[in-house]
C-alpha cells in the first residue's frame, strides 16, 4: 500500500486503529491491483514467464538458460519483495500443467484434459451457454487460429439486439 493510501484501509476494533500495510484480500481493488503490478513487475521477463493472478511459471528451451532465466526472476522477486511460497513452488520440471496449458521443455500446448472437456461438450442452447463457450475457447485464443473471426458471429448472438 502507499503510504498516503493507508487511511483507506483503516478499521477499528477492541484493541485500537489500524491500517494495512499490504493490500489485503477482500478489498474491491486489490485483485486488479495485485494483476496490474504482476504484469508491471514481471515485464522484462515476459518471454520467459508467465503469471495468473498469483501462480507464476518460468520456463526456457536449454538446461543452461533455464537457470539464468531463475536467476533473473530470482532477481526480480527479491527486487520488488515479492514472497514465494515454497510448498506449492515446484522446480526443474521438464513439463508442468499451468493454466490449461502444458509447457516445459521449450514446448507449450493445450492441457490434454481441456481437450477432453472440448469433446464432451453440448452445443449451446441458450444466450447464456454461448457466452460461456466464448469465454472457455477465448481463454485459449493464442492457439485457435484467427480466433477473432471465428468467434465473431456466435459474439453477434450475445448482443442485446
Amino acid at each position: 500500500m502507499l503510504e498516503e493510501d493507508k487511511w483507506l484501509t483503516a478499521f477499528v476494533c477492541d484493541a485500537g486503529l489500524f491500517e494495512f500495510n499490504r493490500a489485503p484480500f477482500g478489498l474491491k481493488g486489490s485483485g486488479n491491483t495485485f494483476v496490474r503490478a504482476m504484469s508491471v513487475i514481471l515485464s522484462s521477463l515476459r518471454k520467459f514467464t508467465g503469471s495468473f493472478v498469483d501462480d507464476v511459471a518460468v520456463y526456457s528451451h536449454q538446461w543452461k538458460e533455464h537457470l539464468d532465466h531463475w536467476d533473473r526472476f530470482l532477481a526480480v522477486v527479491k527486487k520488488y519483495g515479492l514472497t514465494l511460497n515454497l510448498k506449492k513452488c515446484l522446480f526443474a520440471q521438464s513439463q508442468v500443467r499451468f493454466c490449461g496449458e502444458i509447457i516445459g521443455s521449450g514446448k507449450r500446448f493445450t492441457d490434454p484434459e481441456k481437450l477432453q472437456v472440448v469433446q464432451e461438450m453440448k452445443p449451446p442452447t441458450t444466450k447464456t451457454e454461448v457466452e460461456r463457450i466464448l469465454g472457455f475457447f477465448s481463454y485459449f485464443r493464442e492457439h485457435i487460429k484467427d480466433f477473432a473471426n471465428v468467434a465473431q458471429p456466435r459474439t453477434d448472438l450475445t448482443s442485446k439486439k
